[in-house]
């Protein structure tokens, strides 16, 4: 899990795609944490994505960088409401508190579960890791 991890944090913007009645959607997503030796990612109850993964759980992230090396990531989004990981994403990441602190929208963060990530670059050479 250590090369997807400094992959991601070298590259903090990724796509994450759902499905929406057999449609692809694909957004930005910009936060990650590892707790319980689990990837976990945070989006709003509010938000589409979120419903989308509900109905589907199934979703696959991409991210590239500058030198044509990219990560394809994908899972099944377990939903997972403790209290103490929303404070443990605070902490790393404050500004998440002004969107989904009190008064904010609700958080729901999930975690990768049966993940697959592959490490590859555009010469053809690629690493598969399972989370």
């Amino acid at each position: 899990m250590k090369k997807v991890l400094d992959f991601l944090a070298a590259n903090p913007v990724f796509q994450l795609a759902t499905n929406a009645g057999g449609q692809p959607r694909c957004r930005p997503f910009g936060f990650h944490m590892v707790q319980d030796g689990r990837l976990y990612f945070i989006t709003g109850e509010h938000k589409d994505v979120c419903r989308q993964l509900r109905a589907n759980p199934l979703f696959e992230l991409s991210v590239s960088d500058a030198d044509g090396r990219y990560l394809r990531l994908r899972g099944s989004a377990v939903f997972d409401a403790r209290p103490e990981l929303l404070e443990k994403a605070f902490a790393a990441m404050p500004l998440l508190r002004d969107i989904y602190g009190p008064g904010g929208a609700k958080a729901a963060m999930f975690y990768a579960d049966k993940a697959e990530a592959v490490l590859a670059d555009m010469r053809g050479n690629s690493e598969t890791v399972k989370l």
